[in-house]
């Protein structure tokens, strides 16, 4: 299988950033969906619970997603060309550092492809066919089309990303997540390396 899940790892030092994402603008870059915009920087603010090292992959709650601009650049030189990157400004309020190489980023052109017979999953139960929390899944690769990096359908806030950039980001050494493989034995550590 060619396609893994993004999930957020911490490890131990890794910033958790609890309500640093600024909902009063009213913007989602977890749907998978095109927005307009921002007319000027996003705040992601770091509040006294939220401090550590920040990771490539902000690892935070909200709607926002927000990667290195070191990631965003691997991610574009490796094809990937469905992602908006806007100004962001990462800023500690207990010590006051601002950072400014960061970028708020959304992942758009979500696809349908999840092989719901070969998946275990809890859905919404209102007949969307939305994911609510999964163990495991699986997905029809003959429906990803090539794609390097995209956003579930049935769970927006779920990337998948190709076997080529998890290996790339693995490299670089980057933080804040890991590839998880498809179906049964994801989470079995044997399976982990494939």
């Amino acid at each position: 299988m060619d396609y893994f899940l993004w999930q957020n790892r911490r490890m131990p030092g890794d910033a958790m950033i609890y309500g640093g994402w600024p909902s009063a603008l009213g913007i989602s870059m977890i749907s998978g969906d095109r927005i307009a915009a921002p007319a000027a920087p996003i705040d992601v603010t770091l509040n006294a619970e939220s401090q550590g090292r920040l990771t490539d992959s902000l690892l935070m709650t909200g709607a926002g997603r927000v990667f290195s601009e070191r990631l965003v650049a691997l991610l574009l030189d490796m094809g990937v060309s469905n992602i908006d990157a806007y100004p962001c400004r990462v800023v500690n309020m207990v010590t006051g550092e601002v950072r400014e190489d960061f970028r708020a980023v959304n992942v758009i052109g979500k696809i349908a492809c999840v092989d719901r017979a070969k998946s275990e999953f809890e859905d919404f139960g209102d007949g969307s066919n939305r994911i609510l929390i999964w163990d495991y899944l699986t997905l029809d690769e003959a429906r990803i089309g090539g794609n390097k990096l995209f956003p579930l359908a049935e769970m927006p806030v779920q990337l998948v990303v190709h076997r080529d950039i998890k290996l790339a980001i693995e490299s670089a050494g980057f933080s804040g997540m890991e590839f998880v493989p498809q179906g049964d034995q994801s989470f079995k550590p044997a399976a982990i390396g494939r």
